[in-house]
């Protein structure tokens, strides 16, 4: 069987193309594997292949760097490959390894069922837990990590929501500070009424913060929202006034575009804008509407 193994390197072709679009000649390209730069070997300006036979069956990764004639080098690009054993296909797992913090030398077996893993041992703050599996082939998985925090449970307060702070759009300078009466203990869930009525027709964004007991707040939320224009409202200034029934009078002359005003001068929906629609809008203006 002939268990000799290559990779076509067909992205030192493309890092060639773009240093000579870049009018930089290709000095030197290099490659390392699994991370090892210290075996770091040259490459020619085209595709090669590479003797991967010695390498243990499983995952590797594959680094190549290039250097223009200016001397710079690029960053370095990672792809990554499985070695395989000749004609054999795993089928089922039979082990499962994780470790802490990438301390691989000390990974631990799960079992296969659902199990406690111990985190006594590991100090507080931020950490990283890995997994991988392996089947009956011998061929290990690519790894999963997670992150997850260790808390100081001394540090740890009981806290309370006793404020909020919102504004619209970017008026941020205009925010308006409400305290929360709420029990101690009991966490705020009252529906806060905010007065929009001055805001002009179109999207709006709102955006708020909770304060606690010990003077913290918290991350900024933002929701956006939508007023709805008056009906009537024309040119969208929050009011229905003589300057709107002018805009209508002058789409029907053909002075100005119905198209300007998204469909806001056919009031009667009859698909069609005539003396109707001013009349319309003159009711409005008159309470009769």
């Amino acid at each position: 069987m002939n268990t000799f193994r290559s990779i076509i390197l067909v992205a030192a072709t493309m890092l060639c193309i773009m240093a000579m679009a870049q009018q930089k000649t290709l000095d030197e390209c290099v490659y390392w594997i699994d991370h090892d730069i210290s075996t770091s070997q040259p490459l020619g300006p085209s595709g090669v292949s590479i003797d991967v036979s010695s390498l243990s069956r499983g995952l590797h990764a594959f680094t190549m760097q290039v250097k223009d004639s200016e001397g710079l080098w690029s960053g370095a690009v990672t792809k990554y490959f499985l070695t395989l054993p000749d004609g054999v296909e795993g089928t089922t797992i039979v082990a499962r390894q994780f470790w802490f913090d990438n301390d691989v030398s000390n990974a631990q077996v799960l079992g296969e069922s659902v199990a406690t893993v111990d985190l006594s041992n590991l100090s507080k703050g931020l950490h990283s837990l890995t997994m991988r599996v392996q089947d009956d082939a011998g061929l290990w998985s690519s790894t999963i990590t997670k992150y997850f925090v260790i808390l100081d449970v001394e540090d740890i307060q009981q806290v309370n929501i006793v404020r909020y702070m919102y504004w619209i759009d970017a008026d941020v300078d205009n925010a308006q500070i409400c305290d929360i009466q709420a029990s101690k203990g009991e966490t705020f869930t009252g529906v806060v009424e905010i007065d929009v009525s001055t805001l002009l027709p179109g999207k709006h964004m709102l955006s708020w913060m909770m304060g606690d007991d010990r003077a913290v707040w918290s991350q900024i939320y933002t929701e956006a929202f939508t007023i709805e224009p008056k009906v009537g409202d024309i040119n969208l200034d929050g009011s229905v006034d003589v300057t709107d029934v002018n805009i209508v009078i002058n789409v029907i002359l053909g002075k100005d575009q119905a198209e300007n005003y998204d469909g806001r001068c056919n009031l009667n929906d009859d698909d069609t804008i005539d003396v109707s629609d001013v009349n319309a809008v003159i009711n409005i203006i008159l309470g009769k509407y």
